[in-house]
């Protein structure tokens, strides 16, 4: 697993040390990885997206921003602290709650940035 980590940008989990968030910056390095990993990477037609990822080994969070916004990144970086909260015992919301969170987010950011 420590070969595929050292390809692309990634951290232990803050806080917790659960696992291993990996950031692609880009569809192809989405795809890559998804590859490398022998799962299906999905549809890319969307501006970003987030999944978790376990085996035997290790847990991965994987955060992808397709569209390069910095609202995209707030969106899909709000999804995996939502996940990542839940897998560690944290309560939070799940569901149609976390989906309005993150995309409260993502539109003030675009706000903000708007100048």
């Amino acid at each position: 697993m420590h070969k595929i980590l050292r390809q692309y940008r990634y951290m232990k989990v803050p806080l917790f040390e659960s696992g291993y968030i990996i950031y692609c910056g880009s569809w192809d390095d989405w795809r890559s990885l998804h590859e490398k990993l022998g799962i299906d990477g999905g549809d890319s037609f969307v501006n970003g997206a987030s999944r978790t990822v376990t085996n035997a080994q290790c847990v991965l969070h994987i955060i992808g921003v397709f569209n390069g916004k910095p609202s995209t990144l707030a969106h899909e970086c709000a999804h995996m602290a939502f996940d990542i909260c839940h897998r560690v015992g944290v309560s939070v919301e799940t569901g149609s709650a976390n989906e309005t969170f993150c995309h409260l987010i993502s539109r003030m950011i675009d706000f903000c940035q708007a100048g």
